[in-house]
């Protein structure tokens, strides 16, 4: 059984190749093509503006993923599938060093050593402001007893 994520791609994915030329759609193999139809979700529909780009389109990251096994599989020669793979692995790199920079233990750190200097020096001022504004209340005696010395100066 396939998730239903995966299923809901694969719908859209057949929406898409209904909407590809004919010829480009008899390059996939009929084994796939069975595979993505059993698959697809009977329920989903997809809203998907096909007058627009593939690029440009709001496309599920599972649906493109499962165009991009199409294209390398089914559509590429074998330079263009190199050229893929290639584009494939620069990507990734991109993004290990991007988690890399973003994740580094310097970086991990240096946040909570300003998150303690912040935090720091708000409770150094609220303590500030609490040591200004507190004020001892004075009890009932005292109150009359002030009340006292008013009437008699």
């Amino acid at each position: 059984m396939i998730n239903n994520q995966y299923s809901e791609a694969i719908a859209e994915t057949l929406d898409i190749l209904n909407h590809t030329q004919q010829e480009d759609v008899l390059k996939i193999s009929p084994k796939f093509m069975e595979y993505l139809k059993n698959n697809a979700s009977q329920t989903y529909i997809s809203n998907l503006d096909h007058t627009k780009e593939i690029k440009d389109m709001q496309l599920n990251p599972k649906t493109k993923a499962i165009l991009a096994i199409i294209y390398k599989k089914f559509w590429c020669n074998e330079e263009e599938a190199k050229a893929f793979d290639n584009k494939i692995k620069q990507n990734e790199l991109n993004y290990q060093l991007e988690l890399k920079r973003k994740y580094s233990d310097n970086n991990l750190f240096k946040n909570k050593k300003e998150n303690l200097n912040t935090s720091k020096s708000i409770a150094q001022f609220s303590s500030e402001e609490n040591s200004l504004i507190k004020m001892k209340e004075k009890n009932f005696l005292q109150k009359i007893l002030d009340k006292l010395k008013k009437l008699f100066e």
